[in-house]
C-alpha cells in the first residue's frame, strides 16, 4: 500500500497495483465480516474479519474459478477452512466473553465471502460452462435464523426435525457436525443446487433477528 499526502497530510492508503480480483476481494470481505460479527455471541470489527479471511488463506479463493474447489472436494475443503479460521480467531478475535469463534461463525465467514464472489456475481448459471455451474452449485449458502425459521414452515418432509433443532440451537453456536448436518439437509432439500435454498430466505425483505 502507498500513502498518499497532501500538504503533509495523509488522504488515503492506496493499493499500487489494483486488480479485479483485489476488487473482489475487498467487497467479499466486508460482506463477510458485516455478516459473520452479527451475532452477539461473537462480535469483532470488520478489520478483523479482513484478517481472518486473509491470514487463514481464504482470501485465495478470489482469483478466479480455478481456485474454487472441485464439488466432490468442497465440504472437505470447508470443514478444514472452518478449522483453520477457529484456531486462527483467538490470536485476531480475542476470547472470552462475546468472542465465541464457532464453527458457525466460520462458516457464515466463509459462506458469505465465497457468495458475492460465484454465486450473485457471476451471470446466469444456465449461462456458465458446465464445470462451473456444477462448482457454483456446491457452494454452501449462509445459514441464519430467518432461512431456518421459513424452511420449518415450507418443508413438512423429514428434514423438518432438522430445521427445528439447528434453529433452536442457533447457527452461530454450531458445531462442525451441526453444522454439515444442516448442508446436507439443504444437499438434499435442493437436489444438489444448494443457492436455490435461498429462495427461502426472507432477510431482503425482513426486520426479524436474524442474529442467533
Amino acid at each position: 500500500m502507498v500513502e498518499s499526502k497532501a500538504n503533509g497530510k495523509e488522504l488515503m492508503l492506496v493499493a499500487p497495483d489494483y486488480s479485479f480480483s483485489l476488487h473482489s476481494h475487498r467487497f467479499a470481505a466486508w460482506c463477510a465480516a458485516t455478516a459473520a460479527s452479527a451475532s452477539k455471541k461473537c462480535r469483532f470489527s470488520v478489520l478483523a474479519g479482513v484478517k481472518l479471511i486473509e491470514q487463514s488463506g481464504l482470501s485465495q479463493m478470489a482469483a478466479g474459478w480455478n481456485m474454487l474447489p472441485d464439488p466432490e472436494e468442497f465440504d472437505a475443503y470447508h470443514r478444514g477452512m472452518r478449522e483453520r479460521l477457529v484456531a486462527l480467531a483467538p490470536f485476531i478475535v480475542g476470547s472470552g466473553p462475546c468472542r465465541e469463534f464457532t464453527h458457525g461463525v466460520a462458516a457464515k465467514l466463509i459462506n458469505c465471502y465465497l457468495k458475492p464472489l460465484y454465486v450473485v456475481g457471476p451471470s446466469d448459471p444456465q449461462a456458465m460452462p458446465e464445470a462451473q455451474q456444477e462448482k457454483l452449485n456446491a457452494v454452501h449458502p449462509p445459514i441464519d435464523r430467518l432461512l431456518l425459521t421459513s424452511l420449518i414452515a415450507a418443508d413438512t418432509g423429514p428434514r423438518r426435525v432438522i430445521w427445528r433443532k439447528a434453529k433452536e440451537t442457533g447457527w452461530s453456536t454450531f458445531s462442525s457436525a451441526d453444522y454439515e448436518a444442516v448442508i446436507e439437509a439443504v444437499r438434499d432439500f435442493t437436489s444438489g443446487e444448494l443457492w436455490k435454498i435461498e429462495r427461502h430466505w426472507s432477510g431482503y425483505q425482513s426486520s426479524m433477528d436474524a442474529t442467533n
